[in-house]
């Protein structure tokens, strides 16, 4: 707790706990950047299935998520983050069930 407590400040703002700014990253842990990565190249090659509720593959291309509404995107990043939690010791995005 003192650890987590020293490295990381409550954004009541976003409602995230937030690297404090003086400090380090641990030792293999990815970027905030890398891990939306992660999450957003989950989302371009997968997309929800409301008949039987999960994520499936896409076939063919990936998606453009460029392309894709604002309401869109925001619908399926909500739905990503009710399903799916990062594993900090694996450093990926694993299923929440």
């Amino acid at each position: 707790r003192d650890t987590f407590l020293s490295m990381v400040r409550y954004d009541h703002a976003t409602g995230y706990w937030v690297l404090k700014d003086d400090a380090a990253m641990p030792d293999g842990m990815p970027s905030r950047d890398e891990v939306k990565a992660m999450r957003d190249k989950f989302l371009s090659m997968h997309t929800w299935d409301p008949v039987n509720t999960k994520w499936v593959p896409v076939k063919g291309e990936p998606r453009d998520m460029s392309k894709l509404t604002r309401a869109q995107v925001k619908a399926d990043t909500e739905r990503f983050l009710k399903m799916m939690r990062f594993d900090e010791r694996s450093a990926t995005w694993m299923s929440r069930n």
